[in-house]
């Protein structure tokens, strides 16, 4: 029996990135990678150099009748500061990340580094609903208004705001120059702070920011994303495309039974068992198709030879989830273990991920199995509220940033209305697909293009493998923040 892909829910919790397709027709989009995959490295020996601290925050920054507050999450690093000379301070924007401890030493590396350079005190934001930044002890799913309900972006955007200008008085730090920075999602909320509190903040750096990932916004496909994962796939393994859709038909016409004894997985047959594996599967796809840089470094080539090296077609997924996914294989037995797939989809990090998804975080993604390896799916939006009206019974609001932030007109209002916001970008990423473009959008917002570079890639810790062309672009950056910072 054949089944549609859109019968299928996905889910990709672990892996660097999501989607859901839902059986009502439903469909979210994808989770913006939070980490550069297998990067995440244990602090140097003698301990991490920040300081974990607690930020009393407002509960709800725009309804006085809703009192309350909560303990929010920061990282601080002092100990390069040049206190009193006017020295900048340099706020990582956290996203859905979660655990903002991870991203210190090596994800955002270089960022580190150059703000240690410039003496900088050393910021890192955890967002609310995230990490350990929860509202509620309890009940921070709880799809209320007064409970999820105040996990936005304008939220989110005022407890920064908030902190920011608690630093300044704790450091006496007024003649400072703010940096917000971060990449994905952290990057388009370094952005939004320039944009909406440019009183605090001096100027962003924004790397892989799919700042115009929305559905009704000129130039915007929905296919270019998952056309992009292709294309890694064709050029570091030629003909792979060809072998990822064969899988794709094998595993849609696969009884239980049959799946179960091909995957080993460790539940009892059911009849949705496909659709979890090819979920598990699909992520790691979607993994590789992201994280490419360096080339020489890719898993794309090992894992399309073991795909191809498959006895049957039904087989290749099995050999992609072995060395993919190796987080939801049993040790001892072996069997892939689908239970703990699901499972993570119900962290509060996942929740907290949805929710901004279901709402103000839009991204429109789909594919055809034409320009791209994927089954087909047609992204929507009552597609998607499909999936987040019970799930939270909220509509989304796919115009709602766009119009309070002018990205509908992004050449005609905000490339004329804002400064010093700095774009990067790697040709290979997905994400670059949903960006403000590969050129200037004024002088004062420049665009770094990185022709080999993956999503964040720029961000990472300086690596004896980076490639010249990756060197190059920090140069720039740098350049442009030196230039900015001394201005």
């Amino acid at each position: 029996h054949t089944r549609s892909a859109m019968t299928s829910a996905v889910y990709v919790v672990g892996l660097v990135v999501g989607l859901v397709v839902c059986a009502a027709g439903g469909n979210l989009p994808h989770r913006p990678p939070h980490s550069l995959r297998n990067r995440d490295r244990a602090e140097p020996q003698g301990g991490p150099e920040y300081e974990i601290r607690k930020f009393t925050q407002t509960l709800d920054h725009f309804n006085s009748e809703n009192i309350g507050d909560f303990d929010q999450r920061l990282l601080v690093t002092d100990k390069y500061y040049r206190k009193g000379t006017g020295a900048p301070i340099f706020v990582f924007t956290g996203a859905e990340g979660g655990d903002v401890t991870k991203y210190y030493s090596y994800a955002y590396g270089h960022a580190v580094a150059y703000a240690q350079r410039k003496g900088g005190l050393i910021v890192f934001l955890e967002h609310r609903f995230f990490g350990k930044s929860l509202p509620f002890a309890t009940g921070s799913d709880d799809p209320k208004p007064d409970k999820i309900g105040l996990l936005s972006v304008e939220q989110a955007l005022a407890d920064y705001a908030t902190i920011i200008y608690s630093l300044r008085e704790e450091y006496g730090a007024w003649d400072a120059k703010v940096v917000t920075f971060g990449g994905s999602l952290a990057g388009t909320l370094a952005a939004l702070m320039r944009v909406r509190y440019p009183n605090l903040v001096d100027m962003a750096w924004a790397s892989s920011s799919p700042l115009l990932g929305y559905p009704n916004i000129e130039g915007i496909s929905q296919l270019s994303w998952h056309k992009q994962v292709t294309d890694n796939f064709e050029e570091l393994s030629p003909g792979c495309p060809a072998v990822v859709r064969r899988a794709f038909a094998a595993i849609q016409n696969a009884m239980p039974e049959l799946v179960r004894s091909k995957y080993n997985v460790c539940e009892a047959p059911y009849d949705e068992m496909w659709s979890d594996v090819q979920a598990v599967a699909w992520g790691v796809l979607e993994g590789d198709g992201v994280f490419t840089y360096p080339p020489a470094n890719s898993p794309i080539a090992g894992h399309c030879t073991a795909m191809r090296k498959a006895a049957t077609d039904l087989d290749m997924f099995n050999s992609l989830i072995r060395l993919g996914a190796v987080q939801y294989i049993e040790p001892r037995s072996g069997c892939l273990n689908l239970t703990a797939y699901k499972a993570g989809g119900d962290t509060p990090d996942a929740i907290g991920w949805d929710y901004l998804a279901c709402t103000e975080i839009v991204h429109p993604i789909g594919a055809n199995n034409i320009t791209d390896m994927f089954p087909p799916f047609t992204w929507s939006v009552a597609g998607t509220e499909g999936f987040c009206m019970p799930k939270f019974q909220v509509a989304l609001r796919p115009d709602w940033l766009p119009q309070q932030f002018g990205l509908h007109h992004i050449h005609d209002r905000f490339a004329k209305t804002q400064t010093k916001i700095l774009f990067a970008y790697g040709m290979k990423d997905p994400w670059h697909t949903l960006g403000v473009g590969l050129l200037n959008l004024s002088a004062e917002l420049p665009v770094v293009v990185i022709p080999d570079g993956s999503h964040c890639a720029d961000m990472a810790a300086a690596e004896s493998y980076d490639t010249k062309t990756m060197l190059v672009a920090r140069a720039q950056e740098e350049a442009i923040l030196d230039q900015w910072l001394t201005k």
